[in-house]
């Protein structure tokens, strides 16, 4: 039993060992497997993944995972089985990277942080890799839960952690060599490696920059010395430099004229360095190369400018210094170095600005700078520069400019020509600014480009500044006026106050426009226009003055006709053996003549100042209207006249009113000739509403007028002729009409205030309004009287009457002896004159005329006064209106009468100055 008890055991101690053998034999192949599987990978990540597979074998995981490390111990995955875990990250209890670490209860260890899922495992295998390229790795193997790792798995993957270091390694390795790679093949630069273990020194690699910059392709440049390119001579000493520098197996830096391959010659910028061998031997000698021509061509190019900067410099008249950064001079011109002299030191180059500028200063003694250099630089480069008096008179203009380079650039400037015409420029400006004329320069579209005050006052302008760039002629009435150089033109504004006038004189300029010159005129135009007027209202006077005297002798002879009329009907109408039939027609005779007379007086107005008139009633003076147009009516034409019973009292004369009322009628009979019509003559008061309008004068809204409306059914006026109807000899009656009826009732109304309104249609007839102002006036004093003689004696009298018109003289005579008076005639003033000085106290009062052969009346008069001052005299005479000899003028006597003279109103004169009572009309 004890024998078989050993044997049992030793069979199981043969069945353990034959398992482990097994388990070993496993294990290696797995291992050798997983090495043979790295070994034959084709890349480096091929090699990781087969070892991460290999390792799930070995050590039956169920995930494998490499991390890599980054701050504060985070981990994150980077290659795993399965691939599903890649990039999530691990944040541990503790380091995953410091040591190796077996952990059979997970769960146990702490909190597992990141975006890995770690719940599904419940054991885990740590070993670190160490690091790559400075960067840690470290393994992490782990089982699910309930399974466990065995002491051997951790020495398992302490072996082949080994493979990953060595697969992370080639890989960095290949990725820094294709890097390079890349880098080369890609330079903008040509890069060329040769072979330097021979004498030759062949070319083995080119890149493709290299082929662009020479021409040469790998067939060509291979195996090949490089010197083929060279077009330098064979003894340059840039050449020689680069031979030597080869042969040590040396570095530098060259500029070769090289050739292509199409002959071209080129600048090639070439640096060449060796490249070490593991035993510290050259092994290859690169070269790196640049196109360089056009550096060097502009290198040339500036070197060029320089060279003619510096000649230029050098010839003008300025100071021109280059500082360097440290306020060195680099470059000092020779205007510089003898104008502004600084002794012992003299601008030279590698000399300080500081020690310059004092050496100047002490020998120049400039005012108003400062002595240091840092404070004057400072100045300097002010955008105006700085300006500095010297001792001498000069003034200096120092500007400072700092240049890309950072060198800065100083000019001195001797600006004394400058600074004395600047003066003389100011006062000359002054002088313009002062100028009392306007004065502007224009560019050639006439916009201003500089005005003194005095235009800008003169073209209405607030300031000077307001005009610039304005076309100063749209200032004016004719906005498109073009000056015509030399010419002096008056030009009109419209200024606030009204029209101003402006003389204006345009002087070009060449190539930059014109200035031009504004002097105000308004004063000398005004009393130029002024001076025009009185010379037209003097020639107008002439010419009234020639009619009024014209019209004067007509009217003074045709009153006394009609004073003899007037008197032989008024001495028939006083008949006592008159009939009333006879007495009709005297009384018609003496109405007649009345009317005559004042038309004839109207021609006394002619040349004569207007007066105002007086108030009357409208309708009162045309009560006689119908007995004075009715006999010129034809029998056809039916007069209708309504004149209203409201009195209209209205301001002027009332024979005036008349004389329209009866040319108006007598216009509309002759509308209405062969045809049977209708004139009517209405008379009402009328208030003028806002929209009134009137052919001549003007209508005041909510005024109250007295409209007389005469209207007709006659042919009426065409319309293209009805704005002329008013105008002086415009007429449609051909050689029948003189175009003055019409014209001078429109005078008339327009002197009384007042307006005409004119409607008409062909055919149908036409339609005057004359509209005259109404005024509100007691008529007790202005109202019109008949002095009647019933009653009135003159018995006792003894009247002289004077008149070279016997008839006229004969007339009165009569009708005051009528009156009981003893009169005598005298034809001539100068007998009248000695009969007074023969006996004043003889004579009662004396009648005279005025305009008689010899002396008139007012010689009759002055002569009376001086015999017998307190005789009554009395003025009878044709041109009452026009009388202005002051000798009968006031009281010097005691009535004036117009012919043909009311002689019940002279006879009642006559006997109220009798009686100490003098009246004057």
């Amino acid at each position: 039993m004890a024998e078989d008890e050993q044997l049992r055991e030793a069979l199981l101690e043969l069945q353990v060992l034959r398992e482990r053998e097994a388990l070993a034999f496993r294990e290696t192949k797995k291992l050798l497997s997983t090495i043979e599987a790295y070994t034959v990978a084709p890349t480096p990540d091929a090699a990781i993944n087969g070892l991460l597979s290999g390792l799930v074998d070995l050590l039956d995981a169920d995930s494998v995972l490499l991390l890599q490390q980054f701050e504060d111990d985070r981990a994150e995955v980077i290659r795993a089985l399965p691939v599903s875990k890649v990039h999530d990250v691990v944040r541990a209890p503790f380091s995953l990277f410091s040591k190796p670490r077996k952990i059979n209860e997970l769960d146990r260890t702490g909190h597992w942080g990141g975006s890995l899922d770690l719940d599904p495992f419940g054991a885990a295998l740590i070993r670190p890799c160490g690091r790559v390229a400075d960067v840690t790795y470290s393994l992490l193997c782990l089982k699910t839960k309930g399974e466990v790792f065995r002491a051997s798995d951790g020495k398992l993957l302490e072996r082949i952690s080994g493979l990953f270091v060595q697969a992370l390694s080639t890989k960095a390795l290949t990725a820094h060599n294709a890097l390079l790679a890349a880098t080369i093949k890609g330079s903008s630069a040509g890069v060329a490696i040769a072979d330097a273990s021979g004498p030759e020194m062949p070319l083995v690699y080119i890149n493709d920059a290299f082929q662009e910059i020479s021409g040469y392709g790998p067939e060509e440049a291979l195996g090949a010395n490089c010197r083929f390119m060279s077009a330098e001579m064979e003894d340059s000493p840039e050449r020689n430099r680069l031979r030597e520098t080869i042969y040590n197996r040396g570095q530098g830096t060259f500029l070769l004229r090289n050739r292509r391959k199409s002959g071209e010659l080129f600048w090639n910028e070439l640096t060449v360095f060796p490249v070490y061998g593991a035993g510290g031997e050259v092994r290859h000698m690169v070269a790196t190369q640049t196109d360089a021509t056009a550096r060097v061509d502009a290198q040339a190019e500036r070197d060029r400018s320089r060279a003619q900067m510096e000649s230029i410099l050098v010839s003008i008249e300025d100071g021109f210094l280059v500082l360097g950064e440290d306020d060195r001079v680099m470059f000092a011109n020779p205007s510089m170095q003898r104008l502004y002299l600084a002794p012992t030191v003299g601008w030279e180059q590698n000399t300080t600005f500081q020690d310059n500028w004092r050496a100047f200063c002490k020998a120049s003694e400039p005012a108003g700078v400062s002595h240091e250099g840092d404070a004057l630089l400072a100045q300097a480069g002010q955008v105006d520069g700085l300006e500095c008096a010297l001792a001498d008179g000069r003034s200096l203009l120092l500007r400072l400019r700092r240049a890309d380079s950072g060198a800065r650039v100083l000019s001195v400037t001797d600006v004394t020509a400058l600074k004395t015409a600047e003066a003389l420029l100011a006062q000359q400006v002054a002088a313009v600014e002062a100028a009392f004329d306007g004065i502007a320069i224009t560019d050639p579209k006439e916009r201003v480009l500089y005005l003194n005050r005095s235009a800008a006052q003169l073209l209405g302008h607030a300031s000077p500044r307001e005009a610039t760039g304005q076309d100063w002629r749209a200032r004016y009435v004719t906005p498109h006026y073009k000056p015509t150089p030399g010419t002096v033109t008056t030009l009109e504004r419209l200024g606030p106050d009204g029209p101003v006038f402006h003389e204006v004189l345009a002087t070009p300029l060449p190539g930059t426009g014109t200035v031009v010159t504004i002097r105000d005129v308004t004063d000398r135009e005004e009393a130029s226009q002024r001076t025009r007027a009185m010379q037209q209202a003097l020639a107008h006077a002439q010419r009234r003055e020639a009619v009024a005297q014209l019209a004067a002798g007509v009217a003074h002879d045709f009153n006394n006709l009609l004073a003899a009329i007037n008197g032989s009907a008024l001495l028939i109408s006083t008949d006592e053996e008159a009939t009333p039939s006879v007495r009709r027609q005297s009384d018609r005779i003496t109405q007649a003549g009345n009317r005559a007379a004042r038309l004839v007086n109207r021609l006394l107005d002619l040349g004569a100042t207007q007066t105002q008139g007086s108030a009357f009633d409208l309708g009162s003076a045309l009560r006689d209207l119908r007995s004075l147009v009715g006999p010129s009516l034809p029998s056809q034409v039916k007069l209708e006249l309504d004149l209203g019973t409201e009195p209209l009292v209205v301001l002027g004369d009332p024979h005036e009113v008349s004389q329209i009322a009866l040319n108006l009628v007598l216009n509309a009979r002759d509308a209405m000739v062969h045809q049977a019509g209708r004139i009517s003559v209405a008379l009402h008061k009328w208030h003028a509403p806002h929209d009134a309008k009137a052919v001549v004068g003007v209508l005041e809204e909510g005024k109250t007028y007295a409209r007389l409306r005469v209207e007709d059914n006659g042919t009426g006026i065409a319309s293209h002729e009805l704005a002329q109807v008013f105008t002086p000899y415009f007429t449609t009656k051909g050689d029948a009409g003189t175009g003055l009826g019409l014209s001078t009732v429109a005078s008339m109304v327009s002197e009384a205030g007042g307006a005409i309104d004119l409607t008409s249609q062909q055919g149908r007839g036409t339609r005057f309004d004359v509209y005259l102002p109404l005024i509100v006036e007691d008529l007790s004093d202005g109202a019109t009287h008949e002095v009647l003689d019933h009653g009135l004696s003159l018995a006792g009298a003894t009247i002289l009457v004077v008149d070279d018109e016997e008839d006229v003289a004969r007339i009165i005579q009569a009708y005051l002896e009528r009156l009981g008076a003893e009169v005598a005639v005298s034809p001539a003033a100068e007998l009248a004159i000695e009969a007074v000085e023969d006996d004043p106290h003889a004579w009662s009062a004396v009648i005279t005329d005025y305009d008689m052969p010899g002396l008139n009346g007012g010689d009759l008069t002055q002569r009376v006064r001086k015999a017998a001052p307190e005789l009554p005299i009395f003025l009878v005479t044709a041109l009452a209106r026009r009388l202005t000899d002051p000798r009968v003028a006031g009281d010097r006597v005691q009535g004036v009468f117009a012919k043909p003279v009311d002689l019940a109103r002279l006879a009642s004169s006559v006997a109220e100055a009798m009686k100490g009572t003098p009246r004057t009309e």
